[in-house]
């Protein structure tokens, strides 16, 4: 059967609960977002990063449009696009968002991004000296920071049965 080209409108929903109650209080449209894989919530700055694994994209034959948005107590998400992949979020000791990415023809790399605010909400500008490629196989799922300079990664391989934490340095190299 052919594919055709009717517009797609990805939009996720998610429910605005109050920290002190528990309950909830609104509900939230993210516009574009097609496939969240990850989030994470900085507090200091109201705001709840989502990856988004293939991005906004107006027809099926459009390629993907992975990223990063940012959604703030303004309601209006932003939607930060990026060249690779993004999966797992997480926040370091220097409060930046870190981002584990992939892609297929450069391979894996950990992304610091520092916030901005802006009028719009929260604005992600990376910080590319920061960047680590690392030297791990496909498949990495999530990055945290354990102490400066040094991060644990979760790979996975389903086809071939794998599953393992490792961590690497600033250069990207596994240590033990």
């Amino acid at each position: 059967m052919p594919q055709s080209n009717v517009d797609v409108k990805l939009s996720a929903l998610f429910d605005v609960i109050s920290t002190e109650a528990f309950t909830k209080l609104a509900d939230l449209s993210v516009p574009g977002l097609g496939w969240p894989t990850d989030m994470v919530a900085v507090p200091s700055m109201n705001c709840i990063y989502v990856s988004d694994r293939y991005g906004v994209k107006v027809t099926h034959n459009e390629p993907d449009k992975p990223g990063i948005f940012s959604i703030t107590d303004t309601g209006n998400p932003v939607h930060h696009l990026l060249d690779v992949t993004p999966a797992g979020l997480s926040i370091t000791s220097d409060r930046h968002l870190l981002a584990v990415c992939e892609d297929e023809k450069r391979g894996r790399s950990l992304r610091f991004f520092r916030s901005e605010r802006s009028s719009d909400g929260v604005e992600l500008v990376e910080v590319e000296d920061r960047r680590i490629e690392l030297e791990l196989e496909r498949y990495v799922l999530q990055a945290t920071e354990v102490r400066e300079g040094r991060y644990v990664i979760s790979q996975v391989h389903k086809s071939r049965g794998v599953h393992r934490i490792v961590v690497v340095n600033n250069s990207g190299a596994e240590v033990r």
